[in-house]
Protein backbone atom coordinates (compact mmCIF):
# COMPACT_ATOMS: atom_id res chain seq x y z
CA UNK A 1 0.00 0.00 0.00
CA UNK A 2 2.93 2.35 0.89
CA UNK A 3 4.21 1.87 -2.70
CA UNK A 4 1.16 2.69 -4.35
CA UNK A 5 0.94 6.21 -2.47
CA UNK A 6 4.61 6.59 -3.68
CA UNK A 7 4.07 5.37 -7.19
CA UNK A 8 1.51 9.12 -7.85
CA UNK A 9 -1.47 10.76 -8.17
CA UNK A 10 -1.92 8.91 -11.60
CA UNK A 11 -1.59 5.50 -9.94
CA UNK A 12 -4.09 5.99 -6.82
CA UNK A 13 -6.87 7.34 -8.89
CA UNK A 14 -6.62 4.20 -11.32
CA UNK A 15 -6.53 2.15 -7.99
CA UNK A 16 -9.41 4.25 -6.74
CA UNK A 17 -11.32 3.80 -9.68
CA UNK A 18 -11.03 0.10 -9.86
CA UNK A 19 -12.22 -0.31 -6.60
CA UNK A 20 -15.02 2.05 -7.15
CA UNK A 21 -15.65 4.61 -4.44
CA UNK A 22 -18.95 3.34 -3.50
CA UNK A 23 -16.86 0.30 -2.41
CA UNK A 24 -14.59 2.56 -0.30
CA UNK A 25 -17.42 4.64 1.02
CA UNK A 26 -17.07 3.02 4.71
CA UNK A 27 -13.44 3.60 4.39
CA UNK A 28 -13.63 7.80 3.97
CA UNK A 29 -16.58 7.89 6.21
CA UNK A 30 -14.04 6.39 8.67
CA UNK A 31 -11.21 8.60 7.78
CA UNK A 32 -13.33 11.84 7.32
CA UNK A 33 -12.63 12.37 3.59
CA UNK A 34 -8.98 11.20 3.79
CA UNK A 35 -8.06 9.30 1.03
CA UNK A 36 -4.75 8.22 1.92
CA UNK A 37 -6.22 7.11 5.37
CA UNK A 38 -9.44 5.49 3.75
CA UNK A 39 -7.13 3.16 1.31
CA UNK A 40 -4.72 2.44 4.73
CA UNK A 41 -7.62 1.35 6.53
CA UNK A 42 -9.21 -0.51 3.25
CA UNK A 43 -5.63 -2.60 3.33
CA UNK A 44 -6.56 -3.18 6.83
CA UNK A 45 -10.09 -4.46 6.02
CA UNK A 46 -8.20 -6.76 3.94
CA UNK A 47 -5.55 -8.10 6.55
CA UNK A 48 -8.05 -8.56 9.30
CA UNK A 49 -10.29 -10.72 6.44
CA UNK A 50 -7.52 -12.91 5.64
CA UNK A 51 -6.65 -13.59 9.67
CA UNK A 52 -10.12 -14.52 10.08
CA UNK A 53 -10.62 -16.88 7.09
CA UNK A 54 -8.92 -20.20 8.60
CA UNK A 55 -10.85 -19.71 12.22
CA UNK A 56 -14.10 -19.03 10.20
CA UNK A 57 -13.57 -21.93 7.82
CA UNK A 58 -12.72 -24.27 10.85
CA UNK A 59 -15.81 -23.23 12.53
CA UNK A 60 -18.36 -23.86 9.28
CA UNK A 61 -16.58 -27.27 8.28
CA UNK A 62 -16.84 -28.18 12.12
CA UNK A 63 -20.08 -27.44 12.40
CA UNK A 64 -21.50 -29.01 9.35
CA UNK A 65 -19.63 -31.98 10.19
CA UNK A 66 -20.94 -32.31 14.05
CA UNK A 67 -24.17 -31.64 12.63
CA UNK A 68 -24.08 -34.26 9.79
CA UNK A 69 -22.69 -37.13 12.18
CA UNK A 70 -25.70 -35.85 14.82
CA UNK A 71 -28.42 -36.97 12.03
CA UNK A 72 -26.75 -39.77 10.60
CA UNK A 73 -27.09 -40.74 14.29
CA UNK A 74 -30.24 -39.95 14.35
CA UNK A 75 -31.75 -40.91 10.93
CA UNK A 76 -29.38 -42.90 8.89
CA UNK A 77 -26.51 -42.22 6.68
CA UNK A 78 -28.32 -41.20 3.71
CA UNK A 79 -30.53 -38.56 6.02
CA UNK A 80 -30.90 -36.16 2.99
CA UNK A 81 -33.46 -38.74 1.26
CA UNK A 82 -34.92 -39.93 4.56
CA UNK A 83 -38.77 -38.27 5.09
CA UNK A 84 -38.30 -37.73 8.70
CA UNK A 85 -35.57 -35.65 8.77
CA UNK A 86 -37.17 -33.86 5.93
CA UNK A 87 -40.23 -33.30 7.78
CA UNK A 88 -38.58 -31.64 10.51
CA UNK A 89 -37.11 -29.30 8.15
CA UNK A 90 -39.06 -25.82 8.18
CA UNK A 91 -39.98 -24.26 4.93
CA UNK A 92 -36.53 -23.06 4.47
CA UNK A 93 -34.24 -25.29 5.45
CA UNK A 94 -35.83 -27.79 3.30
CA UNK A 95 -35.73 -25.31 -0.19
CA UNK A 96 -31.96 -25.47 0.66
CA UNK A 97 -31.75 -28.98 0.79
CA UNK A 98 -34.19 -29.33 -1.83
CA UNK A 99 -32.25 -27.18 -4.29
CA UNK A 100 -28.77 -28.31 -3.39
CA UNK A 101 -29.22 -31.97 -4.21
CA UNK A 102 -31.36 -30.90 -7.24
CA UNK A 103 -27.74 -28.45 -8.25
CA UNK A 104 -25.67 -31.78 -7.06
CA UNK A 105 -27.76 -34.07 -9.26
CA UNK A 106 -28.04 -31.66 -12.08
CA UNK A 107 -23.93 -31.42 -12.02
CA UNK A 108 -23.80 -35.05 -11.71
CA UNK A 109 -25.80 -35.80 -15.22
CA UNK A 110 -28.66 -37.34 -13.46
CA UNK A 111 -26.69 -39.34 -11.08
CA UNK A 112 -27.79 -39.10 -6.90
CA UNK A 113 -25.16 -37.38 -5.17
CA UNK A 114 -24.01 -38.82 -1.90
CA UNK A 115 -24.26 -37.55 1.54
CA UNK A 116 -21.44 -36.61 1.55
CA UNK A 117 -21.35 -34.00 -1.91
CA UNK A 118 -24.56 -32.65 -0.47
CA UNK A 119 -23.24 -31.63 3.18
CA UNK A 120 -20.06 -30.05 1.44
CA UNK A 121 -22.32 -28.07 -0.79
CA UNK A 122 -25.32 -27.02 1.95
CA UNK A 123 -24.89 -22.92 2.71
CA UNK A 124 -22.88 -22.20 6.36
CA UNK A 125 -26.39 -20.42 6.69
CA UNK A 126 -28.37 -24.10 6.62
CA UNK A 127 -25.92 -25.53 9.09
CA UNK A 128 -26.41 -22.60 11.75
CA UNK A 129 -30.39 -22.81 11.38
CA UNK A 130 -30.00 -25.92 13.42
CA UNK A 131 -29.57 -24.58 16.22
CA UNK A 132 -32.61 -22.29 16.00
CA UNK A 133 -35.08 -22.46 18.72
CA UNK A 134 -37.52 -24.39 16.06
CA UNK A 135 -35.33 -27.18 15.98
CA UNK A 136 -34.90 -27.38 19.66
CA UNK A 137 -37.61 -30.49 20.12
CA UNK A 138 -37.21 -32.11 17.46
CA UNK A 139 -33.38 -32.42 17.79
CA UNK A 140 -33.63 -32.85 21.75
CA UNK A 141 -30.89 -29.88 22.07
CA UNK A 142 -32.44 -29.49 25.80
CA UNK A 143 -30.94 -32.97 26.72
CA UNK A 144 -27.88 -34.38 26.13
CA UNK A 145 -27.85 -34.34 22.21
CA UNK A 146 -26.48 -30.97 22.25
CA UNK A 147 -23.99 -31.49 25.01
CA UNK A 148 -22.68 -34.45 24.62
CA UNK A 149 -23.06 -34.75 20.27
CA UNK A 150 -22.42 -31.33 19.33
CA UNK A 151 -20.51 -29.56 21.70
CA UNK A 152 -18.82 -32.32 23.84
CA UNK A 153 -16.14 -30.38 25.41
CA UNK A 154 -18.25 -27.37 26.57
CA UNK A 155 -21.35 -28.32 28.33
CA UNK A 156 -22.34 -25.57 29.34
CA UNK A 157 -23.06 -23.89 26.20
CA UNK A 158 -26.68 -23.41 25.65
CA UNK A 159 -28.41 -23.75 22.40
CA UNK A 160 -29.44 -20.31 22.64
CA UNK A 161 -25.99 -19.00 23.21
CA UNK A 162 -24.62 -21.08 20.55
CA UNK A 163 -27.05 -20.03 18.21
CA UNK A 164 -26.57 -16.43 18.90
CA UNK A 165 -22.79 -16.73 18.41
CA UNK A 166 -23.44 -18.60 15.26
CA UNK A 167 -25.47 -15.99 13.52
CA UNK A 168 -23.22 -13.83 14.69
CA UNK A 169 -20.30 -15.25 13.21
CA UNK A 170 -22.19 -16.22 10.28
CA UNK A 171 -22.57 -12.55 9.18
CA UNK A 172 -18.82 -12.26 9.63
CA UNK A 173 -18.00 -15.36 7.41
CA UNK A 174 -20.46 -14.04 4.68
CA UNK A 175 -18.81 -10.54 4.97
CA UNK A 176 -15.71 -11.79 4.35
CA UNK A 177 -16.38 -13.84 1.69
CA UNK A 178 -18.36 -10.61 -0.12
CA UNK A 179 -15.49 -8.80 0.49
CA UNK A 180 -17.18 -6.32 2.21
CA UNK A 181 -16.17 -3.93 5.51
CA UNK A 182 -15.69 -5.63 8.61
CA UNK A 183 -12.70 -3.43 10.55
CA UNK A 184 -15.45 -2.20 12.61
CA UNK A 185 -17.72 -5.08 13.96
CA UNK A 186 -17.10 -5.81 17.65
CA UNK A 187 -13.88 -8.00 16.13
CA UNK A 188 -12.22 -9.25 19.17
CA UNK A 189 -16.42 -10.21 20.48
CA UNK A 190 -16.28 -12.00 17.57
CA UNK A 191 -13.45 -13.73 17.82
CA UNK A 192 -13.48 -14.59 21.24
CA UNK A 193 -17.11 -15.96 20.37
CA UNK A 194 -15.25 -18.36 17.41
CA UNK A 195 -13.05 -19.40 20.22
CA UNK A 196 -15.70 -20.42 22.31
CA UNK A 197 -17.49 -22.28 19.63
CA UNK A 198 -14.59 -23.83 18.24
CA UNK A 199 -13.56 -24.99 21.46
CA UNK A 200 -17.10 -26.57 22.15
CA UNK A 201 -16.68 -28.47 18.77
CA UNK A 202 -13.19 -29.35 19.41
CA UNK A 203 -10.66 -28.69 21.68
CA UNK A 204 -7.54 -30.05 19.22
CA UNK A 205 -8.77 -27.62 16.19
CA UNK A 206 -9.60 -24.58 18.95
CA UNK A 207 -6.24 -24.93 20.44
CA UNK A 208 -4.56 -25.28 16.32
CA UNK A 209 -6.69 -21.93 15.28
CA UNK A 210 -4.94 -19.72 18.60
CA UNK A 211 -1.21 -20.93 17.34
CA UNK A 212 -2.04 -20.23 14.31
CA UNK A 213 -4.24 -17.10 14.30
CA UNK A 214 -2.96 -13.66 13.59
CA UNK A 215 -5.66 -11.67 14.42
CA UNK A 216 -4.87 -10.18 17.61
CA UNK A 217 -1.56 -8.70 15.63
CA UNK A 218 -3.42 -7.59 12.76
CA UNK A 219 -5.71 -5.58 14.52
CA UNK A 220 -3.23 -3.95 17.22
CA UNK A 221 -1.95 -2.29 13.40
CA UNK A 222 -5.35 -0.20 12.75
CA UNK A 223 -3.68 2.83 10.63
CA UNK A 224 -3.38 6.08 12.63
Amino acid sequence: MQALFESGEQSINAFVATISKPRLSKYLQESKGDLKVALLLYHWNSQLSQALYLPLQSWEIALRNKLNEFFCYKYNQNWPYEQRARRNLNHKDLKRLTDTIARQTLQRNGAQPTTNQVVADLSAGFWVSQLGAGYAIPYGWHGPNLKFRIFPNDHDLTRQDAADMCDGLLDLRNRVAHHEPIFHLSLEDLRADLDDVLNGLCASTSAYMKSACSFSQVWAGKPA
